[in-house]
């Protein structure tokens, strides 16, 4: 989406060696790259790029939407999640920290920098997943989430398609 520039971003693959998020052991050009990429991004709405930043995300439109819907009976039923599991579905866990080194909560006691190996064997049980994201979403882009699908081995069961609104494509 062209929110930071190609200088900006072949500094950051050029200096960090592929970490990008414990900028406590980067070097100094790493951590230069880095803050342009901050300076670039702040004050963007990660879940939509092309919504208002809300300081407190939990109260976003977008998150209250997403909220009452998966909290609606008809939904719980289609997705097949069994009465009386899930109390209420919430779609921002505020009691994970999502920065590496804060590994402490009330709730949970370290981060998980990857679970990628939870997916893996998940995916060999009879277990089934919605997978939610889009393609002005920061926190998990659509390439990234192409990516591990793919790295899953799964078979395809229906192909990449358009779906559309009053027959024009909508995604």
């Amino acid at each position: 989406m062209a929110l930071i520039s190609d200088d900006v971003y072949q500094s950051a693959i050029n200096n960090c060696n592929g970490n990008y998020v414990d900028i406590m052991r980067a070097n100094s050009a790493c951590t230069k790259s880095l803050q342009s990429y901050e300076e670039c991004t702040s004050r963007i709405n990660f879940s939509n790029i092309l919504d208002p930043f809300f300081e407190d995300e939990d109260n976003s439109n977008d998150t209250l939407a997403i909220n009452a819907w998966a909290n609606m009976e008809v939904v719980q039923q289609a997705l097949n999640v069994r009465q009386g599991m899930v109390e209420k579905f919430v779609s921002i866990n505020s009691t994970l920290h999502y920065r590496q080194g804060k590994n402490d909560t009330f709730y949970y006691a370290y981060d998980i920098f990857s679970s990628f190996s939870y997916h893996k064997k998940l995916s060999t049980k009879n277990c089934r997943a919605l997978i939610f994201n889009g393609d002005h979403d920061l926190t998990f882009p659509y390439v990234g989430v192409e990516q591990w699908i793919s790295s899953l081995n799964l078979e395809v069961e229906a192909p990449w398609k358009p779906f559309y609104l009053d027959s024009q494509v909508g995604g």
